[in-house]
């Protein structure tokens, strides 16, 4: 929480310093990208808020659509995924391309591969906004982020109401299934016999629906992307409420919800630990090694962040080869190892490296003691009820 508000308070600030220059300096496109589309352009001129006209000499070239101003709450895998759309003058669209963003590298290139930014080139602007574009399975965030960065923007371009998104009857069933998976979770934190008989519905669930097909899971990339850019209240309502009860109920009532019952990679581990039920159980040196390597692992990585090192936190954690069509190599050869070894120790990723884990485990450990839990409960209302009141004014 503290964390929240001093991160809440930063962006405020931020914003204040640059409510001036906003309008003129988040329009801009990098000159590589006005390059790339029109070579040897003279100037840009902005138009509007997302348009920019692109001259040579005193004849318009081009233009380009820019999303920076209004895909506030539209977030991929880490963070915002601005772009800038390219238009000849015919008004067709000739290219798409990601604005600065905080997604993975890696992650970006392997989608461009699979040419989802090419899916709304040769098209109007009145054609692409019809168009139906299918997310790239296996990286469902980022790509439905772009998607509704560019309807945004076509949107408001041809002047257009800004309808609601299309009710997509598949994207129902898979949030409603993960919430029955929440509920199914939150319940077997209770003493229900049936419901540990059946632990590995849960289990497969977890690694099925909300690894493999939402694509929902937390991770210390996706946790480090929201302090860093906020949170995304307008969207994954699932995701949100996956976050808020990991890390309320370890910090009110001491128990590991999240790590324990819904993680999708730590149940993955578990069922390939059903292979072999005798487990190894470290012992000397190697057993004091890894009683404080999850910590150590943990400290060196916020301390690389806290001193500026720019990481690409993906490649610290296997939970992206969830999104398989998009991880790399690296990525999946990580996840597979301790997939491996997850057959001869219990959940070795989860007990030994996992960041998300540390991090839960440290709230945990600070739980709430009974004599304030109600004081703790009474401010936290109180700070709940005043983020909602902030949010809707603001």
């Amino acid at each position: 929480m503290i964390l929240f508000l001093i991160s809440w308070q930063y962006r405020q600030e931020e914003r204040k310093e640059s409510k001036q220059e906003k309008i003129s300096a988040e329009q801009k496109v990098p000159a590589e990208i006005a390059e790339e589309f029109f070579p040897g352009h003279t100037e840009l001129v902005q138009e509007s808020e997302v348009l920019m006209r692109v001259e040579k000499g005193r004849k318009v070239v081009g233009s380009f659509i820019v999303t920076t101003s209004i895909a506030d709450g539209v977030t991929g895998f880490a963070g915002k995924v601005p772009v800038v759309l390219a238009l000849n003058t015919e008004g067709k669209i000739i290219g798409l391309r990601l604005l600065e963003n905080q997604e993975s590298p890696g992650f970006i290139k392997r989608i461009a591969r699979k040419g989802f930014f090419d899916s709304w080139n040769d098209k109007t602007p009145e054609e692409a906004l019809e168009l139906q574009v299918e997310a790239v399975s296996g990286a469902t965030l980022s790509s439905e982020a772009v998607k509704e960065n560019v309807r945004r923007a076509l949107t408001y371009y041809l002047q257009r109401e800004a309808e609601g998104k299309e009710v997509r009857w598949m994207d129902l069933l898979k949030n409603g299934l993960g919430f029955v998976l929440v509920m199914f979770a939150l319940l077997s934190m209770f003493p229900i016999k049936i419901l540990k008989k059946y632990r590995w519905v849960l289990m497969a669930g977890s690694v099925l629906i909300l690894g493999f097909w939402n694509g929902y899971f937390l991770s210390f990339t996706l946790l480090y992307g929201w302090l860093t850019h906020g949170i995304p209240w307008g969207g994954k309502i699932l995701l949100l409420v996956m976050a808020f009860l990991a890390f309320f109920i370890p910090l009110f009532f001491g128990k590991s919800y999240y790590c324990y019952y819904l993680c999708p990679f730590g149940a993955a581990q578990e069922l390939a630990g059903k292979i072999r039920k005798k487990k190894t159980i470290p012992k000397g040196y190697l057993k004091i090694i890894l009683k404080y390597s999850r910590w150590v692992y943990f400290s060196v990585v916020v301390g690389l962040l806290l001193v500026g090192v720019t990481l690409d936190l993906t490649l610290f954690e296997p939970l992206a080869a969830f999104m398989f069509n998009a991880a790399g190599r690296w990525i999946l050869a990580l996840a597979l190892t301790f997939l491996f070894l997850s057959v001869f120790f219990s959940r070795p990723w989860c007990n030994y490296f996992c960041l998300t884990g540390q991090l839960l485990e440290i709230i945990r450990r600070g739980k709430v003691n009974k004599s304030n839990r109600r004081i703790w409960i009474e401010w936290s209302s109180i700070f709940i009820l005043v983020a909602l009141v902030l949010f809707v004014v603001w």
